[in-house]
């Protein structure tokens, strides 16, 4: 028997701004047969502009100041 947290399995990481997303969500984009999940559309519509930056590097933390929070559950 293992101890491995199944729970992890459902989550990915938004690629744009870090935040940890279920998988099965509404916002993803396949980009090179990869599935990438969002926490919102204009994190999907970033990575669309340009999927190759985005699927290549780290998660960039940022405040969403960009697009609109109405709908943010990960605001405090």
């Amino acid at each position: 028997m293992h101890a491995h947290d199944h729970r992890q399995d459902h989550l990915a990481t938004d690629p744009v701004c870090g935040m940890k997303v279920a998988r099965g969500g509404s916002a993803s984009v396949v980009h090179g047969g990869t599935t990438y999940w969002f926490c919102e559309p204009a994190c999907a519509a970033t990575f669309r502009q340009d999927p190759d930056r985005w699927a290549a590097s780290e998660p960039l933390t940022h405040d969403h100041a960009d697009h609109d929070r109405a709908g943010h559950a990960h605001h405090g």
